[in-house]
């Protein structure tokens, strides 16, 4: 798992990635404490799975006592990325780049993050298929409005073909 912090907004938001699928998750950081920092990790363990590594940019947060103990307890291991080489941890930074981006555009609809991370974790790449196929094996289904039969296979083969010549 790939993991940074940024800023948007005036608000910190912890983005992690996981390596294999590139599923996306985003929490907001109400104060950059090591606290609120395991708060939120372990709210993404629960709910993705614990990594065997986490790599991440040498952040105060992430070096902390209590959260290498955090992750130790766990029986995980911690990845420093270079802190002058942003592309040495270029999965999280292209994570944070599109959740950046999803933040910046939603200023005043919360909501639209939500729709923004269910479209982002259902689009189809890496091959033809989407982070949520990848990692549950189906697509998930998002708030947005679409036609009944968008999920239907029919169409999803004309797309891995595209994917496959790419």
């Amino acid at each position: 798992m790939h993991a940074d912090i940024f800023k948007a907004n005036g608000k910190h938001h912890l983005v992690t990635t996981d390596e294999f699928a590139g599923w996306p998750s985003l929490a907001h950081i109400h104060n950059m404490t090591s606290h609120t920092l395991i708060n939120s990790f372990h709210t993404i363990f629960l709910a993705t799975g614990v990594p065997n590594t986490l790599q991440q940019d040498n952040a105060p947060q992430f070096v902390s006592h209590q959260f290498r103990t955090f992750l130790a307890e766990w029986g995980r291991l911690l990845e420093p990325s270079s802190p002058l080489l942003s592309r040495s941890n270029g999965r999280a930074e292209a994570a944070v780049e599109a959740m950046k981006k999803l933040v910046l555009g939603a200023l005043h609809d919360p909501d639209a993050i939500s729709y923004g991370i269910l479209a982002f974790r259902k689009t189809p790449r890496y091959g033809g298929q989407s982070p949520a196929e990848l990692i549950f094996g189906q697509n998930v289904r998002e708030a947005l409005p679409m036609r009944p039969m968008a999920h239907d296979p029919q169409w999803r083969r004309p797309i891995r073909e595209l994917g496959e010549i790419a």
